[in-house]
Protein backbone atom coordinates (compact mmCIF):
# COMPACT_ATOMS: atom_id res chain seq x y z
CA UNK A 1 0.00 0.00 0.00
CA UNK A 2 1.34 3.87 -1.37
CA UNK A 3 2.04 5.60 1.98
CA UNK A 4 -0.01 8.30 2.22
CA UNK A 5 1.41 11.98 3.05
CA UNK A 6 -0.41 15.40 3.94
CA UNK A 7 -0.48 18.15 1.46
CA UNK A 8 0.24 21.32 2.20
CA UNK A 9 -1.30 24.80 1.12
CA UNK A 10 1.71 26.16 -0.81
CA UNK A 11 1.32 22.79 -2.46
CA UNK A 12 -2.26 22.93 -3.31
CA UNK A 13 -2.08 26.85 -4.41
CA UNK A 14 0.70 25.44 -6.47
CA UNK A 15 -1.11 22.90 -8.64
CA UNK A 16 -4.19 25.38 -9.16
CA UNK A 17 -2.03 27.63 -10.60
CA UNK A 18 -0.38 25.18 -13.01
CA UNK A 19 -2.53 25.09 -16.48
CA UNK A 20 -1.47 21.21 -16.91
CA UNK A 21 -4.67 19.34 -17.19
CA UNK A 22 -3.26 15.99 -15.50
CA UNK A 23 -1.62 17.98 -12.57
CA UNK A 24 -5.56 19.22 -12.35
CA UNK A 25 -6.80 16.00 -12.68
CA UNK A 26 -5.26 14.32 -10.20
CA UNK A 27 -5.44 17.30 -8.04
CA UNK A 28 -9.55 16.71 -8.65
CA UNK A 29 -9.28 12.58 -8.24
CA UNK A 30 -7.52 13.99 -4.85
CA UNK A 31 -10.25 15.73 -3.70
CA UNK A 32 -13.01 13.80 -4.44
CA UNK A 33 -10.93 10.92 -2.83
CA UNK A 34 -11.24 12.67 0.69
CA UNK A 35 -14.83 14.17 -0.02
CA UNK A 36 -16.87 11.17 -1.14
CA UNK A 37 -18.98 10.58 -4.64
CA UNK A 38 -20.52 13.80 -4.06
CA UNK A 39 -17.83 16.18 -4.61
CA UNK A 40 -17.42 14.75 -8.51
CA UNK A 41 -18.00 16.89 -10.91
CA UNK A 42 -20.35 16.58 -14.02
CA UNK A 43 -17.44 16.24 -16.02
CA UNK A 44 -15.69 13.19 -14.49
CA UNK A 45 -19.37 12.10 -14.18
CA UNK A 46 -20.25 11.87 -17.82
CA UNK A 47 -17.14 10.93 -18.61
CA UNK A 48 -17.05 7.38 -16.39
CA UNK A 49 -20.71 6.78 -17.32
CA UNK A 50 -20.11 7.08 -21.39
CA UNK A 51 -16.79 5.48 -20.74
CA UNK A 52 -17.13 1.67 -22.64
CA UNK A 53 -16.72 -1.50 -21.85
CA UNK A 54 -13.53 -3.01 -22.25
CA UNK A 55 -13.87 -5.73 -24.68
CA UNK A 56 -12.98 -9.30 -24.23
CA UNK A 57 -9.97 -10.51 -26.14
CA UNK A 58 -10.71 -13.23 -29.05
CA UNK A 59 -8.77 -16.64 -28.28
CA UNK A 60 -8.02 -18.47 -31.91
CA UNK A 61 -7.70 -22.38 -30.97
CA UNK A 62 -4.63 -23.83 -32.30
CA UNK A 63 -6.61 -27.24 -32.68
CA UNK A 64 -8.53 -27.74 -36.06
CA UNK A 65 -12.50 -28.31 -35.60
CA UNK A 66 -13.60 -31.41 -37.32
CA UNK A 67 -16.77 -31.54 -36.27
CA UNK A 68 -18.50 -30.41 -38.92
CA UNK A 69 -16.82 -32.54 -40.88
CA UNK A 70 -18.02 -35.75 -38.76
CA UNK A 71 -21.52 -34.41 -38.76
CA UNK A 72 -21.27 -34.55 -42.38
CA UNK A 73 -20.57 -37.82 -42.24
CA UNK A 74 -22.80 -38.72 -40.12
CA UNK A 75 -25.57 -37.14 -42.32
CA UNK A 76 -24.22 -39.48 -44.91
CA UNK A 77 -23.95 -42.94 -43.65
CA UNK A 78 -27.92 -41.80 -41.86
CA UNK A 79 -28.93 -41.01 -45.12
CA UNK A 80 -27.92 -43.92 -46.78
CA UNK A 81 -29.06 -46.39 -43.87
CA UNK A 82 -32.81 -44.86 -44.84
CA UNK A 83 -32.40 -45.24 -48.72
CA UNK A 84 -31.57 -48.88 -47.89
CA UNK A 85 -34.25 -49.37 -45.23
CA UNK A 86 -36.53 -48.25 -48.02
CA UNK A 87 -35.42 -49.59 -50.53
CA UNK A 88 -35.76 -53.24 -48.35
CA UNK A 89 -39.43 -52.12 -46.97
CA UNK A 90 -40.49 -51.62 -50.77
CA UNK A 91 -39.64 -55.03 -51.74
CA UNK A 92 -40.84 -56.53 -48.72
CA UNK A 93 -44.08 -55.03 -50.00
CA UNK A 94 -44.20 -56.00 -53.59
CA UNK A 95 -43.07 -59.85 -51.91
CA UNK A 96 -46.56 -59.50 -50.04
CA UNK A 97 -48.82 -57.97 -52.53
CA UNK A 98 -47.64 -60.73 -54.76
CA UNK A 99 -48.38 -63.99 -52.40
CA UNK A 100 -45.08 -64.67 -52.38
CA UNK A 101 -44.10 -64.90 -55.98
CA UNK A 102 -41.91 -62.39 -56.21
CA UNK A 103 -38.55 -62.35 -54.43
CA UNK A 104 -38.49 -63.22 -50.47
CA UNK A 105 -37.65 -60.43 -48.52
CA UNK A 106 -37.91 -59.54 -44.68
CA UNK A 107 -39.47 -56.80 -43.86
CA UNK A 108 -37.02 -54.09 -42.62
CA UNK A 109 -37.07 -53.29 -38.97
CA UNK A 110 -35.72 -49.55 -39.27
CA UNK A 111 -38.71 -48.99 -40.98
CA UNK A 112 -40.23 -48.42 -37.53
CA UNK A 113 -38.11 -45.06 -37.69
CA UNK A 114 -40.80 -43.45 -39.63
CA UNK A 115 -44.15 -44.15 -37.83
CA UNK A 116 -43.53 -41.83 -35.09
CA UNK A 117 -46.95 -42.17 -34.37
CA UNK A 118 -46.46 -46.01 -33.76
CA UNK A 119 -44.12 -45.78 -31.71
CA UNK A 120 -45.77 -42.56 -29.52
CA UNK A 121 -49.02 -45.52 -29.51
CA UNK A 122 -46.30 -48.67 -28.06
CA UNK A 123 -44.79 -45.95 -25.86
CA UNK A 124 -48.31 -45.41 -23.69
CA UNK A 125 -48.42 -49.33 -23.84
CA UNK A 126 -45.15 -49.78 -22.21
CA UNK A 127 -46.24 -46.99 -19.66
CA UNK A 128 -49.76 -48.56 -18.73
CA UNK A 129 -48.57 -52.26 -18.76
CA UNK A 130 -45.04 -52.15 -18.53
CA UNK A 131 -44.51 -54.73 -20.70
CA UNK A 132 -42.24 -54.06 -24.05
CA UNK A 133 -45.08 -54.65 -27.51
CA UNK A 134 -43.98 -57.60 -28.96
CA UNK A 135 -44.86 -56.88 -32.04
CA UNK A 136 -42.73 -54.43 -33.80
CA UNK A 137 -40.96 -53.78 -30.89
CA UNK A 138 -38.01 -51.99 -32.95
CA UNK A 139 -40.88 -49.41 -33.07
CA UNK A 140 -40.32 -48.60 -29.21
CA UNK A 141 -36.39 -48.52 -28.58
CA UNK A 142 -36.24 -46.13 -31.85
CA UNK A 143 -38.77 -43.69 -30.51
CA UNK A 144 -37.75 -43.82 -27.17
CA UNK A 145 -34.18 -43.12 -28.34
CA UNK A 146 -35.27 -40.20 -30.63
CA UNK A 147 -36.80 -38.85 -27.47
CA UNK A 148 -33.74 -38.85 -25.38
CA UNK A 149 -31.93 -37.73 -27.64
CA UNK A 150 -33.78 -34.89 -28.13
CA UNK A 151 -34.13 -34.05 -24.51
CA UNK A 152 -30.67 -34.39 -23.61
CA UNK A 153 -28.24 -33.07 -27.14
CA UNK A 154 -31.78 -31.30 -28.11
CA UNK A 155 -31.30 -30.38 -31.76
CA UNK A 156 -28.51 -32.73 -32.16
CA UNK A 157 -31.09 -35.57 -33.45
CA UNK A 158 -32.05 -33.35 -36.85
CA UNK A 159 -29.19 -31.63 -37.34
CA UNK A 160 -27.20 -35.28 -36.91
CA UNK A 161 -29.73 -37.85 -37.37
CA UNK A 162 -32.88 -37.37 -38.89
CA UNK A 163 -32.84 -37.61 -42.98
CA UNK A 164 -35.57 -34.65 -43.31
CA UNK A 165 -33.39 -32.59 -41.45
CA UNK A 166 -30.29 -33.18 -43.53
CA UNK A 167 -32.39 -32.93 -46.81
CA UNK A 168 -33.66 -29.77 -45.53
CA UNK A 169 -30.24 -28.73 -44.91
CA UNK A 170 -28.87 -28.89 -47.81
CA UNK A 171 -31.61 -27.63 -49.96
CA UNK A 172 -30.90 -24.31 -47.73
CA UNK A 173 -27.51 -24.61 -49.21
CA UNK A 174 -28.31 -24.97 -52.44
CA UNK A 175 -31.12 -22.20 -52.32
CA UNK A 176 -28.76 -19.49 -50.83
CA UNK A 177 -25.70 -20.33 -53.27
CA UNK A 178 -28.16 -19.97 -56.72
CA UNK A 179 -29.92 -16.84 -55.28
CA UNK A 180 -27.04 -15.50 -53.25
CA UNK A 181 -29.53 -15.20 -50.20
CA UNK A 182 -32.24 -16.72 -47.77
CA UNK A 183 -35.63 -15.23 -48.21
CA UNK A 184 -37.70 -15.12 -45.13
CA UNK A 185 -41.48 -15.31 -44.90
CA UNK A 186 -43.13 -12.20 -43.75
CA UNK A 187 -44.36 -12.87 -40.38
CA UNK A 188 -48.06 -13.25 -40.61
CA UNK A 189 -47.23 -15.98 -42.67
CA UNK A 190 -44.22 -17.70 -41.03
CA UNK A 191 -45.94 -18.36 -37.81
CA UNK A 192 -49.23 -20.00 -38.94
CA UNK A 193 -47.13 -22.62 -41.07
CA UNK A 194 -44.75 -22.98 -38.12
CA UNK A 195 -47.68 -24.14 -36.02
CA UNK A 196 -48.63 -26.51 -38.57
CA UNK A 197 -46.43 -28.88 -37.29
CA UNK A 198 -47.68 -28.35 -33.19
CA UNK A 199 -51.26 -29.25 -34.75
CA UNK A 200 -50.51 -32.28 -36.21
CA UNK A 201 -48.37 -33.23 -32.99
CA UNK A 202 -51.41 -32.35 -30.43
CA UNK A 203 -53.99 -34.21 -33.11
CA UNK A 204 -51.68 -37.70 -32.50
CA UNK A 205 -51.15 -37.08 -29.23
CA UNK A 206 -54.73 -36.43 -28.51
CA UNK A 207 -55.53 -39.45 -30.32
CA UNK A 208 -53.30 -41.86 -28.97
CA UNK A 209 -53.62 -40.38 -25.57
CA UNK A 210 -57.29 -41.52 -25.90
CA UNK A 211 -56.41 -45.24 -26.70
CA UNK A 212 -56.69 -47.71 -23.95
CA UNK A 213 -54.00 -50.81 -23.48
CA UNK A 214 -56.47 -53.09 -25.21
CA UNK A 215 -57.13 -51.02 -28.32
CA UNK A 216 -53.79 -50.45 -28.41
CA UNK A 217 -52.74 -53.69 -28.71
CA UNK A 218 -55.85 -54.60 -30.86
CA UNK A 219 -54.51 -52.56 -33.21
CA UNK A 220 -50.66 -53.53 -33.62
CA UNK A 221 -52.23 -57.01 -33.42
CA UNK A 222 -54.20 -56.20 -36.76
CA UNK A 223 -53.24 -56.68 -40.31
CA UNK A 224 -52.72 -52.82 -40.35
CA UNK A 225 -50.56 -52.63 -37.94
CA UNK A 226 -48.56 -55.41 -39.36
CA UNK A 227 -47.87 -53.96 -42.30
CA UNK A 228 -47.36 -50.42 -40.99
Amino acid sequence: MANIRRVSFFEVSTILARRDKSHRSRFTALICWGLGDAAVPDEHQKRSQTQKPARHKLIRRDDHDNSQSIRFTAQILFATLNVWVGVQFYLWVRWAESGGRAMEVSRPAGVEGWLPIEGLMQLKYFLITGKVPHVHAAGFFLFTSFLVISFVFRKAFCSWICPVGTISEYLWKVGRSIFGRSFQLPRWADIPLRSLKYLVLSFFAYAVIGMSAISIAEFLNSPGGFVT
